[in-house]
């Protein structure tokens, strides 16, 4: 009985190292997608007409439509992996 009781929390110690591990990595990645999106902004690539703090809450939109709707995170998911594919390989 210990020894089940023992290989449950160690199971259960290498799934939550695993989610952190994946969240740390995930939060930096996306802290830089935001940095570089605020250089772009910033940078005057703005076109005209269009307020660049609306530019700004575009990521949180998106955001906010991916914890509505799975399908939509999905499919930014396989954007941003195709956006880091294309960038670093």
């Amino acid at each position: 009985m210990l020894s089940f009781v023992r290989e449950l929390l160690e199971k259960l110690a290498k799934s939550i190292a695993s989610v952190i591990r994946k969240f740390v990595a995930y939060s930096l990645l996306m802290f830089f997608f935001g940095a570089l999106f605020g250089a772009y902004v910033i940078s005057g690539h703005v076109p005209h007409g269009i307020e660049p703090a609306a530019i700004l809450l575009i990521p949180f939109l998106l955001a906010l439509l991916a914890y509505v709707s799975t399908e939509i995170a999905v499919i930014l998911f396989i954007l941003l992996l195709g956006l880091v594919l294309l960038v670093f390989v």
